[in-house]
């Protein structure tokens, strides 16, 4: 995860798009890759691989 991601306020809009394309009935792996493109706008420095992996540890946190 980015340090700027860590501080991020761009995570509620991430959560809720995906679970709100998801209640749709999209795809899990759609609704992901939107949640992710979501990221990926507000943190152009994050490489597509660190988008992707941010959002699935905030999707899926280890506790």
């Amino acid at each position: 995860m980015t340090d700027s991601a860590k501080q991020c306020m761009c995570k509620s809009a991430v959560m809720r798009a995906y679970r709100e394309l998801r209640a749709r009935d999209i795809l899990d792996v759609d609704a992901f890759e939107s949640a992710a493109r979501i990221f990926r706008y507000h943190h152009p420095e994050a490489t597509p691989r660190q988008s992707r992996f941010t959002v699935a540890e905030w999707l899926d946190p280890v506790n």
